[in-house]
């Protein structure tokens, strides 16, 4: 087995960026492609079905073989069959081949795979399926397209829909690890290779290139879902499939008001009738998943709506998840719904005077969860509502700092040992960081608010300053600048700073010199330096 591996792997790398001669002979590479569809083919050992635990199993030789084979044939085809990433495709003869040729044997091949999946005759795994869906996506925008169009239904139904489907593991995940939950299926900035990453991809790229020949049939699909789903609230199998079909209207929504769709000029009633009713008590008592998602769907839907009671029941809904604190996936989906949602006037006015204290709601929940949507959610509305947070600028500054300064301690710790960096509290940290710039920036024109977030500020550059974390430094240097700006005074505060700048060039500074020349040039162009 581990002798398959090595020979499946060996095929990867010789076709990783070049195609070898050897393999543009269409007899050897059709031996090739053979031998791996071949080795999909062949059942799983017992051992391996009988084996629980995912992990484990995906981790199985045998099992990471078939996921080598799957990824050859999709890499095969996106560098060099005439995908996404092959060079000169109308003059590419290889590529015309493959398409020609090699691809209706393997979505031959895929079909039958297809068959005994979606009936559990056999079991793939993530990475897989991932790179199944993949290979079909690229050829959406090729010559194959007609071959796949006719078994569009068929995709949509058995590949489709399923990946995108919550699942027993799924809700097993949200009730006993909500914080991964939300980072496996909210996170923006999670690259993995999965089945649902795939399938989002695939109904991307389809509304993207085919919406006029595919959108009614998609359409189709979602409603029949969204009809049964309403039909038996309490059936958990229609349940399932509904986190299926929200995750595919969201991956349409900006598609859906254009004028060639179907159900343009519709979309407050589409929202209120298949979204709306997942923001109930009801929902979030028992598929508190599906509450989530109804969120997610909405913060999705960059639109204007047209029926102001649509609206305010909706709104309504999002508040009511917003302040559910027993469910923090629905919760932090909520802030991202009204996010989208502010863009609304009514909504804004609703909204603008208790931002500070939804402010500090949202820096109460950035200190229990590192999350990219509370921080980009926070800078959306310091920069919505600059004004009305004037008076509280310093207090939620210093609480800004103070987060800051609490990731940074523990991205130094880090640094300085043993440890990987992670990643997840850089984001969080450069996010908190924008959330502090935009702030500063907004209080402009209010010099006297200004003044009074320096020495605020004074020792979280200091500590970016004298500790050459540089990743950090572009937005340093700017909330520095920007403070100058507001007051148009040289403080003994931002002397201090500007003298810790200078010194920063007798050991790591010079070599991005680029990041500090602004304040070197707002300071001797602009300012007589003085102190007070």
């Amino acid at each position: 087995m581990r002798c398959l591996y090595l020979i499946v792997k060996t095929f990867k790398f010789a076709t990783f960026s070049s195609l070898p001669t050897y393999f543009q002979d269409i007899n050897k590479l059709g031996s090739w492609c053979q031998l791996q569809i071949y080795i999909i083919n062949e059942p799983l050992p017992a051992s391996v079905l009988e084996e629980e635990s995912i992990d484990l199993r995906t981790a199985h030789p045998r099992v990471k073989t078939v996921k080598w084979c799957f990824a050859n044939l999709h890499r095969l085809l996106s560098r060099h069959g005439g995908g996404f990433n092959t060079k000169q495709k109308s003059e590419n003869q290889f590529a015309k081949t493959f398409i020609e040729q090699f691809v209706p044997q393997i979505l031959n091949a895929f079909w039958g795979i297809i068959e005994k999946w979606s009936t559990k005759q056999i079991w793939l795994s993530e990475g897989s399926l991932y790179h199944m869906i993949s290979f079909l996506e690229q050829l959406i925008d090729t010559s194959a397209w007609g071959d796949l169009f006719n078994q569009l239904e068929a995709i949509m139904n058995h590949v489709i829909v399923p990946t995108l489907s919550a699942s027993e593991e799924t809700i097993e995940l949200y009730e006993d690890e909500p914080d991964e939950y939300i980072r496996r299926f909210f996170d923006i900035n999670r690259e993995s290779n999965t089945s649902d990453v795939a399938s989002i991809n695939f109904v991307f790229r389809l509304s993207a290139t085919k919406f006029k020949t595919t959108i009614d049939l998609v359409l189709s699909i979602v409603n029949d879902i969204f009809q049964k789903r309403a039909s038996d609230r309490n059936n958990l199998q229609y349940a399932l499939k509904t986190e299926g079909a929200l995750r595919i209207l969201s991956t349409l929504s900006y598609k859906l008001d254009k004028k060639v769709s179907p159900v343009h000029g519709q979309l407050d009633q589409l929202l209120y009738t298949y979204v709306y009713p997942e923001l109930s008590s009801d929902t979030m008592n028992k598929f508190p998943f599906l509450s989530a998602r109804a969120c997610d769907t909405l913060a999705m839907f960059v639109y204007k709506y047209q029926d102001q009671k649509v609206l305010e029941d909706i709104f309504q809904g999002v508040v009511a998840c917003f302040q559910n604190d027993s469910q923090f996936p629905i919760q932090l989906t909520a802030v991202d719904a009204l996010r989208t949602l502010v863009d609304e006037e009514a909504v804004a006015e609703h909204i603008s005077g208790q931002a500070p204290q939804l402010m500090g709601t949202l820096l109460d929940m950035s200190k229990k969860f590192e999350s990219d949507i509370l921080t980009s959610v926070m800078d959306s509305f310091v920069e919505k509502f600059a004004k009305d947070l004037e008076p509280y600028a310093q207090e939620l500054s210093s609480r800004l700092v103070e987060s800051f300064l609490k990731l940074a301690h523990e991205i130094l710790d880090q640094q300085s040992g043993t440890n990987n960096i992670d990643i997840e509290k850089e984001y969080q940290a450069s996010g908190i960081l924008s959330t502090l710039t935009t702030l500063v920036i907004a209080m402009n024109a209010s010099p006297a608010v200004a003044a009074s977030m320096e020495p605020t500020c004074q020792d979280m550059i200091k500590f970016i300053l004298e500790n050459a974390m540089v990743s950090f430094l572009s937005e340093a240097i700017e909330i520095l600048e920007s403070i100058l700006f507001a007051t148009n005074h040289v403080s003994a505060v931002s002397w201090s700073m500007f003298q810790i700048c200078i010194e920063s060039f007798d050991t790591y500074a010079l070599e991005y010199f680029d990041r500090f020349e602004a304040i070197f040039r707002t300071v001797s162009s602009n300012f007589r330096f003085q102190s007070s």
